[in-house]
């Protein structure tokens, strides 16, 4: 019989994923909506792991679940090609709802819950270029001390 590769295995993975996310697509449309226009955008996360180290999160944005999945995917692949046994673990994650914060609020409801621990995604900037998926902040500090 035939071995399945790392890359084999995560493809099998990602798709069943895929498959599952793209049932809730119907439900961002309207939030997404809401935040980005009459031309919406989606944002997905992929996030990949060997089962003992961080994973690594990859965002993939697009005008349509499947430009945003394909974006995710290939920064996803391209890693994987490097790192083969980060394939073991396979999280993917839709954004559902945006908030804008100014500044100042931001680190106001950042710092009064536990130290560095936020349950939300965060993105510097409208397009998601410089976006933390919320389950990976929880290490980080990406604010500046008082």
């Amino acid at each position: 019989m035939k071995e399945i590769s790392p890359m084999e295995q995560f493809q099998k993975k990602a798709l069943l994923l895929k498959q599952k996310l793209f049932q809730h697509i119907d439900e961002t449309r309207e939030p997404m909506q809401q935040f980005f226009g009459k031309h919406e955008k989606f944002i997905i996360f992929i996030s990949v792991s060997n089962g003992e180290e961080r994973a690594r999160v990859f965002c993939g944005v697009g005008n349509s679940p499947e430009s945003s999945w394909l974006n995710a995917i290939n920064l996803c692949k391209k890693f994987l090609k490097r790192q083969p046994d980060y394939s073991a673990w396979v999280k993917v994650d839709l954004v559902n709802e945006i908030e804008t914060l100014p500044f100042e609020k931001f680190i106001e409801h950042s710092t009064s819950t536990r130290r560095n621990y936020l349950r939300q995604g965060i993105s510097f900037d409208g397009t998601f270029n410089l976006a933390f998926f919320g389950a990976g902040d929880q290490c980080e500090c990406v604010y500046p001390k008082k």
